[in-house]
């Protein structure tokens, strides 16, 4: 039996254990790899970093095509990040910069693994990852030092070094005016319409992601985050953001669950919500596609824990668990300044640097169920958020309305 055998059996036995155990497969990788190739894909890896140096290709170009990149390694959108990204796809991003070296990487990718298998929602995913910092400044000079220490290729660990060299410098967006306060059409009522902001035109090429919150006051004047909306509209010609929201928000098993986008494809669209299942902080995964247009909860993944390890392992939610779901916390000072409030403030829970307020717990039934519903009677605050391609996070002043 030769190793390239031996690999594929060994999984294939993994992805039969899934099978097995109901579990589902929409977001499983697993790739065995000729190791006698790897010299030939680090060769041709190095000349591909070659031709996208920061000396002929600008930062917000490399950074652009950097967050567009497939990652692995995270199970939220608000923990730490561990910046490994698919070497595939990280070709098929810099392709228009690169084309020949892409070409020629891709060749070498496609030799050195020697079986992939992948679920439904990684198509792209390619076999072999490559460490590409990016996510989470604080952590990164340290994750740098670390990473020089395993001697890897030193013509890909100057460049990224001298990628995060910029990428933590001084802010290269300058989005001041991005404390306005947003607008709304005259028809807008309740909180349902069309709410609009804009930054300078030009400062659009340092964004990264634009996204809509909607906050809910809470009896102790805090406010939690009930709505997300990671498909906000900037338009680059004049530098406006556009947001429609229509007074509904997303519920699982009867909770108001605030979804973070994880990862947009080709017909599906996967997110996850912070929750409490038994006592025990988790993220849910919930994907929207073509066989569950109104969504399902795949289970539930461990959050990172004090060891700093990703989570591998997807937990079905059995029948008769403790299920809450788990909320950004914030007080208006905290808002006003995009500050975390601290767990005294608001919280119930603290994770990642985030402050969160536990809802409501009820019992899971033989399925968790999804459905939308009209936000509850209340006071609200809507608010434009923006990133930028170092990391950096602004907010426009929010906009209350009441729903009665």
């Amino acid at each position: 039996m030769t190793g390239a055998t031996l690999g594929t059996a060994i999984a294939q036995s993994f992805i039969e254990y899934y099978k097995i155990n109901g579990l589902d497969m929409a977001n499983l990788t697993l790739s065995v790899i000729d190791m006698t190739k790897i010299a030939d894909l680090v060769s041709s890896f190095e000349a591909f970093v070659g031709t996208v140096d920061l000396s002929k290709v600008s930062f917000q170009e490399v950074a652009k095509d950097r967050s567009n990149t497939k990652e692995f390694g995270f199970s939220s959108a608000y923990e730490h990040h561990f910046d490994v990204v698919d070497i595939g796809d990280l070709a098929a991003q810099f392709s228009e910069k690169s084309a020949q070296e892409s070409a020629n990487l891709t060749a070498a990718l496609s030799a050195a693994v020697v079986y992939s298998e992948k679920g439904q929602h990684d198509d792209i995913a390619s076999g072999l990852s490559v460490y590409f910092p990016y996510n989470g400044p604080q952590y990164l000079n340290a994750n740098m030092a670390a990473y020089k220490t395993l001697g890897f290729s030193s013509t890909y660990v100057n460049y990224i070094d001298s990628f995060v060299s910029t990428l933590t410098s001084t802010p290269l967006a300058q989005l001041e005016s991005i404390s306005q306060t947003p607008t709304t059409d005259e028809s807008a009522s309740a909180g349902r319409g069309l709410y609009r902001t804009a930054i300078a035109p030009e400062q659009t090429a340092n964004i990264e992601s634009v996204y809509a919150t909607v906050w809910q006051e809470m009896p102790n004047g805090t406010y939690r985050q009930v709505y997300r909306d990671d498909t906000v509209q900037l338009d680059a010609t004049t530098g406006e953001m556009l947001a429609e929201f229509d007074g509904r928000v997303t519920t699982v098993d009867g909770h108001i669950a605030c979804m973070y986008e994880l990862v947009r494809g080709d017909g599906f669209v996967r997110y996850n919500v912070p929750g409490f299942i038994n006592r025990e902080f988790v993220n849910l995964q919930i994907v929207f596609d073509e066989t569950s247009p109104g969504g399902r909860v795949l289970g539930a993944t461990p959050v990172i824990n004090a060891s700093q390890v990703a989570a591998r392992q997807m937990l079905p939610i059995e029948e008769g668990s403790d299920l809450a779901m788990c909320y950004d916390a914030l007080t208006p000072e905290n808002y006003a300044e995009f500050e975390t409030a601290t767990i005294e403030d608001v919280g119930d829970y603290s994770s990642s640097g985030t402050s969160w307020t536990v809802g409501e717990y009820s019992t899971t039934g033989k399925t968790v169920t999804m459905a939308t519903t009209d936000l509850p009677k209340g006071n609200y605050l809507f608010g434009f958020m923006v990133k930028d391609l170092q990391g950096n996070t602004y907010a426009t002043k929010p906009i209350p309305f009441s729903r009665s």
